[in-house]
């Protein structure tokens, strides 16, 4: 029923670490500077570490999903136009001298490049037009899920890298 001082010290040990562990954790996450002791102004190692299982996604409104399901299907238009472009830039070489200087007809490499170059632009135009429509962008939200996914390790206090320590205080 009743613990003893050496286990309620022991406990309370415990339970300090874990609370001090907890407090470096909340108070350091949001600045880039490491955490330090308040009292010796020691400096705690942490380390990031990404979880690969178990992953917790960020909320996402049905508006904003269907948003980002137009914008990454204009995305794979821009791509498909790009290609098609490059493709017909590459199987075009050397047909421009064939041509008198003052032809009226496009060859069809042409008609495609030109296309293509319209259809990038209005693909272009709509995704952009999209992604400020919706609430949360993709980027925000992928830095959502990094955040979410991300744990701190703080490393235990360690004397042999505490440059501040001078060993215990000197009775006279």
């Amino acid at each position: 029923m009743y613990k003893t001082r050496k286990e309620n010290y022991a406990a309370s040990e415990v339970k300090d670490k874990i609370l001090r562990a907890r407090w470096i954790d909340i108070c350091t996450r949001k600045t880039k500077k490491p955490p330090k002791c308040e009292l010796c102004r020691y400096e705690f190692q942490r380390h990031k570490k990404f979880r690969f299982t178990n992953w917790k996604l960020p909320r996402v409104s049905h508006r904003d999903k269907c948003l980002h399901i137009v914008f990454f299907l204009n995305l794979l238009i821009m791509i498909g136009c790009a290609i098609a472009t490059v493709m017909c830039f590459l199987s075009d070489k050397g047909q421009i001298t064939k041509f008198p200087k003052n032809k009226v007809e496009l060859t069809t490499e042409e008609i495609i490049t030109l296309a293509c170059g319209v259809m990038f632009f209005v693909a272009f135009f709509i995704a952009m037009t999209v992604e400020i429509k919706a609430k949360h962008t993709v980027y925000k939200l992928l830095m959502k899920f990094i955040m979410h996914n991300t744990e701190w390790a703080v490393d235990p206090y360690d004397r042999t890298k505490d440059t501040g320590y001078k060993g215990p205080p000197q009775l006279v």
